[in-house]
């Protein structure tokens, strides 16, 4: 089932002065897909890590250049990746003790022909939930269902959008919708992914894998920018308006 998937991990070192969470990420999908091809996308200061995750994990690397941008390094990771199913998963996530079939339940939910994109459950250390689906607010704001909840239990649905930090696709929609907006450096591209997905009239499904996520782990911390939401309310801004008029 992995053998026709790459598997697209970008990392910029930052706060992961020692790789452990990278390596616990990298680990993770080498035990769930032996056969998968994994894809490190660093950038070029960060080469000397790229050669390291490959010698251990048997990774290949591909490189960006300037001022770390999520949506390029996604795009770059696509354009290098040699199979047609493509999951993008955040470099501090790894898997979940409770539930060993994740990437199963990821790839079985992505081969139903009206399904474009599939995400997973995502908790933090402490078991709360950090993305289980996404909605769109009357505000247009996105934001994370069950943001915090304990005991939440996993089930399949549509939704509205979902988090990058795990995220299966395939090269055809990837390229069908022209990719992540590189405009987007560093949030919203992955909202803005699934909206065009769903325009192009496929469905965001939520399967029912569960995924542990060091949230920021890597970045030091939340990082945001006015640009990536100006950019967010001028593409959206009619998804918005149309909402606010049904009020």
């Amino acid at each position: 089932m992995t053998a026709d998937l790459t598997v697209i991990v970008p990392t910029a070192g930052g706060a992961d002065q020692h790789g452990q969470y990278v390596d616990r990420c990298l680990a993770s999908v080498r035990a769930a897909a032996p056969d998968a091809e994994i894809l490190v996308v660093v950038n070029e200061r960060d080469r000397e890590l790229g050669r390291r995750l490959r010698d251990a994990y048997g990774a290949k690397m591909g490189v960006t250049t300037g001022p770390f941008n999520y949506s390029l390094a996604l795009n770059a990771g696509a354009a290098k990746a040699g199979r047609e199913k493509l999951l993008f998963l955040n470099d501090d996530v790894e898997a979940h003790p409770g539930y060993p079939y994740w990437l199963d339940c990821l790839l079985l939910d992505l081969d139903a022909p009206e399904v474009g994109i599939v995400g997973a459950t995502l908790l933090h250390e402490d078991g709360t939930v950090q993305h289980a689906g996404m909605g769109i607010t009357d505000r247009g704001v996105p934001h994370h269902f069950h943001y915090g909840e304990r005991g939440y239990q996993p089930t399949g649905r549509h939704v509205e959008a979902l988090t990058g930090a795990c995220l299966v696709t395939t090269r055809t929609v990837h390229d069908a919708v022209g990719g992540f907006d590189e405009r987007f450096a560093l949030c919203f591209s992955d909202t803005d992914y699934c909206l065009k997905v769903r325009a192009a009239g496929l469905e965001v499904w939520l399967s029912e894998a569960v995924l542990v996520h060091h949230e920021w782990g890597t970045r030091g911390g939340p990082q945001t920018g006015m640009a990536d939401s100006r950019l967010w309310y001028q593409r959206w801004w009619d998804l918005h308006a149309t909402r606010q008029t049904a009020h």
